[in-house]
């Protein structure tokens, strides 16, 4: 399935620098991946992807949304 990096307040913390939140690197915010495996269930979920420089990475499920989502 298909799924879209969040684009909320929250979730650009992980992006652009601020203390105290783990940086996620190589990952687009609002860039749809497509998901090739799910590790765990509910809000503890790993979706596990192809990032932007085409290797495995992972991101809990919390950073993303329903790629038919609009941006909010």
């Amino acid at each position: 399935f298909k799924a879209r990096i969040k684009n909320t307040e929250y979730i650009r913390k992980f992006f652009d620098g601020t203390p105290n939140f783990s940086q996620v690197e190589d990952v687009t915010i609002g860039k749809v991946y497509e998901i090739h495996a799910v590790n765990g269930y509910g809000d503890v979920s790993d979706f596990i992807f192809t990032d932007d420089l085409g290797n495995e990475n992972r991101l809990g499920s919390f950073f993303f949304e329903d790629a038919e989502s609009e941006d909010k």
